[in-house]
């Protein structure tokens, strides 16, 4: 897990575009938006935004997102790609 705040997620999720991320910039923009809107709303003060992965990601397993972190334990995650 890495903390991060809401336009390092949008660049991490920028990141993995590669070479299409000039033409999706303004639609992560949008997406990620309303996802972390929504990942925050009613969080305590406590709670942290991080990037999240599964404990395994390879081919055809795993997957990151984005999770509210509260005292070291993720309160709510939402599932961004999956390999």
């Amino acid at each position: 897990m890495q903390e991060t705040d809401p336009e390092g997620a949008v660049e991490w999720m920028l990141s993995k575009l590669g070479g299409a991320r000039k033409l999706m910039q303004d639609r992560v923009q949008e997406s990620m938006s309303e996802l972390i809107r929504r990942l925050t709303e009613g969080a305590d003060a406590e709670d942290r935004l991080f990037i999240c992965q599964s404990r395994y990601t390879g081919p055809l397993a795993g997957h990151q997102g984005l999770g509210m972190v509260r005292k070291g334990s993720v309160v709510r995650y939402k599932k961004v790609l999956s390999f």
